[in-house]
């Protein structure tokens, strides 16, 4: 597999979506806009064409992996539909961080920071530059 140049990262939750990407040529990683359903995912994907997803996996403050059906079935579901690799990346903190950066004012960009804030921890963790 070739290096991936273009990564996006994902803060699944219920109501929403949370989207960031990086790309890595430019240095650059930006929060995009939060989805409504696994479909806007799906399109986004086939639209930016980026080599890796990363999925924010809940994990519990212990380091264990929380048994979230709805969660698994969302990760089962997009590998089903997409062909690119998945890496599950452990998201503790990610939307705390988020309010952070927002000032806590901007509910309504906080999955995608939070989806940014996870691909910067992904990035730094495996010695990536951007």
């Amino acid at each position: 597999m070739k290096e991936a140049e273009k990564i996006l990262a994902i803060d699944w939750g219920t109501q929403r979506i949370g989207v960031a990407i990086a790309i890595l040529e430019a240095n650059t990683i930006l929060p995009l806009s939060a989805l409504k359903s696994i479909k806007d995912l799906k399109n986004l994907i086939a639209l930016e064409d980026p080599d890796l997803l990363v999925v924010g996996h809940p994990i519990t403050m212990a380091g264990e992996e929380s048994n979230n059906y709805e969660f698994n079935n969302f990760v089962e579901a997009l590998k089903k539909q997409i062909t690119i690799p998945i890496e599950l990346f452990d998201e503790r903190l990610s939307s705390k961080q988020a309010d952070i950066l927002l000032g806590g004012i901007d509910k309504s960009r906080r999955d995608s920071v939070a989806a940014m804030v996870i691909l910067e921890s992904y990035l730094k963790k495996h010695g990536q530059k951007y």
